[in-house]
């Protein structure tokens, strides 16, 4: 009776097969790390996918009704942890010591208000901290 599975087999490196690949290595990065940004935050894994979810798709419905800033994301999250059972020590709130001061907001916001009266709403975006991506 013959086995449908191949034999499988131990394969060992010689120390000059070792070297090769080394020396290969060090003449040829990784495709990844050309151009790395050394600055760049790594991505991390979602802890609590539902809670992301739920509030994904909170942003999604509301984006149309409300002016969702920092502050309601937050407070949204903060809500759907609670209804998970999730204390705040596990959960990370992105953003909440990083606000910045009426002063700055206040004195800002007229210029800002004469730049942004030469543009329809619907050229305005909301950056932050973030990139614009185009699917095609």
């Amino acid at each position: 009776m013959s086995s449908t599975n191949p034999k499988e087999t131990k394969t060992t490196l010689t120390n000059e097969q070792r070297k090769a690949i080394i020396v290969h290595k060090d003449k040829n990065p990784n495709i990844n790390a050309i151009g790395e940004n050394p600055l760049a935050k790594r991505q991390r894994t979602v802890q609590h996918l539902d809670l992301e979810d739920m509030l994904y798709e909170w942003i999604l419905q509301s984006q149309d009704c409300i002016i969702l800033s920092d502050d309601v994301i937050i407070k949204k999250a903060k809500n759907l942890a609670k209804l998970f059972h999730i204390s705040e020590n596990d959960f990370k709130f992105s953003h909440e010591d990083a606000s910045v001061d009426d002063a700055i907001i206040a004195e800002a916001l007229p210029r800002l208000r004469e730049i942004l009266k030469e543009y329809d709403l619907k050229d305005i975006y909301n950056m932050d901290e973030t990139g614009l991506f185009y699917q095609y």
